[in-house]
């Protein structure tokens, strides 16, 4: 093969992974929301017991990544980095909202780099949840069809 051949052919592969590399990381911005509705407190009911109630956020923009956790007995924002990958993103846990690595009672929940979450599409672009650290109580698969892109 020709050389001159071989560096178009070497141009024209790498121009055209950094065309999907740049796709898939500009699917990845926006936000993702996971909702749950867990039953009620203190073992209640509809009519005597308050709901427990967890909405998840992951906000992702131009070099920036946020988590927030909101409902029963949790307001939590983490920062985070967004590390892409062939068919997905990678969530890891930076520090907290405040640039702290330890939470409102000084205990340090995650490590700097740990992984919180990942976020995959398939084949039919559904968004599948790999749990790490951050995985709710009250859900008991590693992985499922959790966050859902929001508009």
């Amino acid at each position: 093969m020709p050389r001159s051949l071989l560096r178009f052919s070497l141009w024209i592969l790498t121009a055209s992974a950094a065309v999907t590399h740049a796709g898939a990381t500009t699917f990845w911005q926006g936000k993702f929301v996971y909702q749950s509705q867990d039953g009620y407190d203190g073992g209640g009911t509809p009519s005597t017991g308050n709901p427990i109630i967890l909405v998840m956020t992951l906000t992702l923009g131009a070099g920036s990544c946020v988590v927030s956790q909101e409902g029963y007995q949790t307001d939590e924002t983490d920062m985070c980095v967004a590390v892409p990958g062939a068919d997905g993103i990678d969530i890891d846990f930076k520090s907290f909202a405040n640039g702290s690595l330890v939470n409102q009672y000084g205990v340090a929940i995650y490590h700097p780099g740990e992984r919180l979450f990942s976020l995959h599409t398939g084949k039919d672009g559904q968004v599948t949840t790999n749990w790490g650290s951050l995985k709710p109580d009250f859900v008991t698969a590693a992985s499922g069809s959790y966050f859902v892109h929001a508009p």
